[in-house]
């Protein structure tokens, strides 16, 4: 493991921890010196929400014995709670991200093969609607599964090795963020996954963006198009048009590998045709 305590963006984000964390100590406090208790409880949850609190600090209590006075059920949890776990990253002192996001874009109209018991035959495949779910990686495993991911694209498409270890200690620490996209629905689960988003706060939003081009030709959706997308969802998401957007991978070798796939699909179709026309004269006579 990497020791990231002297990278100057996790620096800045403890110091920013530190002034969030002093501010909830004080309102937590006044809540309690002002038997506030429902008050207290919901400023408990927010340091348990950004980690700024100890997992063993006494205020945490498992049966809410003091908060009972401010009407808290004692089994009420909030979604980032010790008491569930203390696996999850903490939420994002930079702004609020949202949890999942759905986009929908078209397929390509294209021919290949259908197989049906015993047929299989060349048929159509029409344009169809497709979705990709972005997912924001809420604990270390899940960090960890996308960067075995990341690395997984990277090998694939330039066969070179991911860079990882200070970047995914950055994410598990929680001074940057991850996200995950995948084909929402039914789809070959070879083709699933299309690629992974890492967005950190410089003067503005910036974001890696890492896409699986064999995914987006396995699925048939246009690469440029898709990429595109990709880039304008993640400015919606994080709600500023100025947030800095690398896509990280070239795209040009798999937009020629898509065009050839597309053109022996066109082929297919005209080899198609021709057959048809000539069974059609065949009949006629």
């Amino acid at each position: 493991m990497k020791d990231i305590k002297m990278h100057p963006d996790f620096i800045e984000y403890k110091n920013n921890e530190a002034e969030i964390k002093e501010l909830l100590d004080t309102q937590y406090d006044m809540a309690i010196f002002n038997h506030d208790y429902a008050a207290a409880y919901e400023n408990l949850g927010k340091m348990m929400e950004y980690k700024l609190i100890d997992t063993d600090d006494a205020r945490i209590e498992k049966n809410n014995k003091t908060y009972i006075k401010g009407g808290i059920d004692k089994g009420h949890r909030f979604r980032k709670d010790y008491r569930k776990s203390t696996s999850f990253i903490p939420s994002w002192l930079y702004g609020e991200l949202p949890y999942r996001h759905i986009v929908r874009t078209s397929t390509i109209e294209h021919w290949g093969k259908r197989v049906e018991g015993n047929y299989e035959g060349d048929t159509v495949f029409p344009s169809r609607p497709i979705e990709f779910e972005f997912s924001l990686c809420e604990s270390t495993a899940t960090v960890s599964n996308a960067f075995d991911g990341m690395a997984f694209i990277i090998k694939m498409q330039t066969g070179k090795k991911l860079d990882r270890t200070e970047l995914e200690e950055l994410c598990k620490a929680g001074v940057y963020r991850v996200y995950k996209i995948d084909v929402y629905g039914n789809c070959i689960n070879s083709y699933r996954n299309a690629g992974y988003a890492i967005i950190r706060m410089g003067k503005t939003y910036e974001c890696n963006l890492f896409v699986n081009y064999g995914s987006l030709i396995g699925n048939w959706v246009g690469i440029k198009q898709t990429t595109e997308l990709f880039v304008n969802t993640i400015k919606a998401m994080l709600g500023a048009e100025d947030t800095k957007v690398k896509v990280i991978l070239p795209m040009d070798k798999a937009i020629d590998e898509q065009r050839g796939k597309l053109n022996v699909s066109n082929n297919t179709a005209v080899a198609n045709k021709k057959l048809d026309s000539e069974q059609d004269d065949k009949n006629k006579k």
